[in-house]
């Protein structure tokens, strides 16, 4: 899947978790590669404000 904002999904549940994803997160805009990698962030243990914090690190390298 190429990387677009979330709000660009076409798919009403997709777009909707991922919007909650975002809303959660506290973040204004999520891309699909940012949620997806949130996901797996959150498996692995992590909780919201260290997943919020490494998506912004992430931002500041592009």
């Amino acid at each position: 899947m190429p990387d677009k904002d979330i709000s660009k999904l076409k798919d009403d549940t997709e777009r909707k978790i991922a919007e909650g994803w975002r809303d959660s997160l506290g973040l204004d805009k999520m891309s699909t590669t940012e949620w997806s990698n949130a996901g797996l962030k959150a498996s692995e243990g992590k909780d919201y404000p260290e997943i919020k914090e490494e998506i912004l690190r992430e931002r500041k390298k592009k």
